[in-house]
């Protein structure tokens, strides 16, 4: 026996929320653990990330600003929905994959997530709208703190080994 399923519900065939890219991520993602600070942007930055390329974002964003006072939704956070309430979504809109309305601390969050998840330098900048040096910049961070991260694994205190040889 199924549960009785409305118009609304995500079940139903051509509801926009079966096509979501979410969909297949853990929802976790989208409620931050952290308040403020760089967990919770960093929590943001991937949740945006997942938002940036879905398909019916426009969608989500538009129920989200009607009816979801929680969670990462349609690329926006609560804060950020609360300050465009009134406008179209379309309007509210960007580039895809720069996180709506974020400030330029979120989207370097997202275009460094973004970079980690494996997408190219050269597509980050173009979909982020910054240029090839700072996609290339947020490479190289990205890269130094798994570097780091590797090294204190491996090797104990970051720095000890670097691969560097002894001039």
């Amino acid at each position: 026996m199924s549960a009785p399923t409305h118009a609304g519900s995500a079940g139903v065939v051509g509801d926009w929320r079966h096509r979501a890219a979410c969909r297949d991520v853990d929802p976790e993602l989208f409620y931050p653990a952290a308040d403020s600070g760089p967990l919770f942007e960093a929590q943001v930055a991937e949740a945006k990330t997942v938002c940036a390329g879905c398909p019916v974002r426009a969608e989500c964003l538009t129920f989200a600003m009607s009816a979801l006072p929680h969670g990462v939704a349609g690329g926006l956070t609560p804060a950020e929905r609360r300050r465009y309430r009134g406008r179209s979504p379309h309007r509210v809109s960007t580039a895809a994959g720069r996180p709506v309305g974020g400030s330029r601390p979120e989207i370097a969050a997202a275009g460094r997530a973004a970079i980690r998840a494996g997408r190219p330098v050269r597509e980050v900048a173009r979909e982020f709208g910054v240029t090839a040096r700072t996609a290339e910049r947020w490479a190289a961070q990205v890269c130094a703190k798994t570097n780091t991260e590797t090294s204190t694994t491996t090797s104990g205190p970051a720095g000890v080994a670097q691969g560097r040889g002894v001039a």
